[in-house]
């Protein structure tokens, strides 16, 4: 079993694309058809949403539990990681930084 979505940019057509692309894998195809109609925004606003719509879909679940979107815990990691190098390694990174005479000297 093979499905092609119409995909408008819409919530709709997002949804019913991500929901084929969970059942039937590389079988479920999305596509817009471009026509002089179609003003250039558009397809490329539909071709943004696409990207960005299926985002929320990808779902961190353990034990069944939701925990949110993965990109949400990916980014949230990535902040510790940055808070935790800045905290760790601020003395450093001001001299570097923001020292006026070390910066003339470096150039």
């Amino acid at each position: 079993t093979s499905v092609i979505i119409a995909y408008s940019g819409g919530v709709d057509s997002a949804f019913m694309a991500n929901v084929a692309n969970d059942v039937l894998g590389v079988k479920a195809l999305a596509i817009t058809a471009k026509s002089p109609s179609l003003a250039k925004s558009e397809l490329r606003d539909a071709v943004l949403l696409g990207e960005i719509a299926f985002a929320p879909f990808n779902r961190l679940i353990i034990n069944n539990l939701d925990l949110g979107p993965i990109g949400l815990w990916v980014m949230g990691i990535i902040l510790i990681i940055n808070a935790t190098f800045v905290k760790v390694f601020y003395k450093e990174l001001k001299l570097s930084t923001f020292d006026q005479n070390l910066a003339k000297t470096l150039g």
